[in-house]
């Protein structure tokens, strides 16, 4: 058959599994990781969790066969449960650069396969993340898959400094930087790269190539979107910078000490100022969105319609919560 007829051939379909469909086996492995690790949830109960994440995680692999493979599931549960708590310890305690630390450790000492007695959350939760990723079955992309996933939770850890740094001198925050460190705090292309982990079948070296770059669009544009939909939260609660924040300091718009503001100042500039910054912040998320799905539309190995599907709902509603109460913690824990 001509190249040129590539899309009438089957091809491996790039399918997606949420991972609702699979939620309860999710939450007994959760349930028995926190019964035997002092984890704490300092915005939410794990049970809250593990069922806020079913709405948002998916699986994504390459065959016809109906079987989902479970470890992958709980590979990228221990991910989004790492990046909760390390969050958490980061916004509400002066724990953040211990745990930082020592989830650098874990990530050398697994790749060496040396002895780790964690003494941070975070950083046991790493090295378990690891140890269940090496224990993974072979496939025939797991090596190049377990390189970048090094080197994305590296650049994951890179960012989760970098807003530690933030947090705690506020008014040095640019958006170049936040974009560069602060916007891949979650980077959605280390769930990909466990799913080419366990992908059965063998992936052009393009393919993964073009996968990770619109994953890595499709991150910054959610990272935008998800910065205008908790915005009330972080501005007026949490007093968290955001790319919004810092674009109206960049523009001149904004105070630079604008998050210790009192709230009635926060609400003249919330109600005149700021709308015309979520507009111009929006339509750049737009244009990260579009790039992403360029990215997805040059790939003619698998067939991605419904992780483009998936990309487009994630993108269009924000899943995550919008409104909480910061919870009462002690900071010295």
């Amino acid at each position: 058959m001509d190249s040129t007829d590539h899309k009438s051939k089957w091809k491996p379909c790039f399918r997606v599994v949420f991972v609702k469909d699979h939620a309860k086996e999710l939450e007994i492995f959760l349930e028995k990781y926190i019964n035997t690790h002092p984890i704490s949830f300092l915005r939410e109960g794990p049970h809250t969790f593990a069922s806020r994440h079913s709405g948002i995680l998916s699986v994504l692999f390459f065959s016809p066969e109906e079987e989902v493979p479970q470890e992958g599931l709980k590979e990228k549960l221990l991910y989004c449960l790492w990046n909760n708590v390390i969050d958490d310890i980061i916004e509400y305690t002066n724990k953040g650069w211990e745990n930082i630390l020592e989830s650098f450790e874990a990530l050398v000492k697994s790749e060496k396969r040396g002895k780790f007695n964690g003494k941070t959350e975070a950083g046991q939760i790493m090295y378990d993340l690891m140890q269940k990723f090496q224990a993974l079955p072979s496939g025939p992309n797991k090596k190049v898959s377990g390189e970048l996933l090094l080197l994305d939770l590296t650049r994951v850890l890179n960012g989760f400094d970098y807003e530690r740094i933030i947090h705690e001198n506020d008014t040095m925050g640019t958006l170049s930087e936040y974009m560069e460190f602060g916007a891949v705090t979650f980077d959605a292309r280390v769930l990909l790269d466990i799913d080419i982990a366990v992908c059965s079948h063998s992936l052009k070296l393009s393919t993964i190539g073009d996968l990770r770059k619109s994953y890595q669009w499709f991150g910054l544009a959610f990272r935008l979107s998800s910065d205008i939909a908790t915005f009330e939260r972080e501005y007026f609660v949490e007093a968290s910078q955001n790319a919004v924040i810092l674009y109206g300091r960049e523009k001149g718009l904004l105070p630079r000490d604008i998050l210790q503001k009192d709230r009635a100042y926060k609400q003249r500039l919330f109600e005149n100022v700021i709308p015309s910054l979520m507009i111009e912040i929006e339509n750049k998320a737009q244009e990260y969105f579009s790039r992403s799905m360029e990215s997805l539309d040059k790939i003619t190995e698998i067939n991605t319609t419904q992780l483009s599907s998936a990309f487009r709902s994630l993108f269009k509603e924000y899943p995550g919560p919008k409104y909480f109460s910061p919870p009462d913690v002690d900071e010295t824990r």
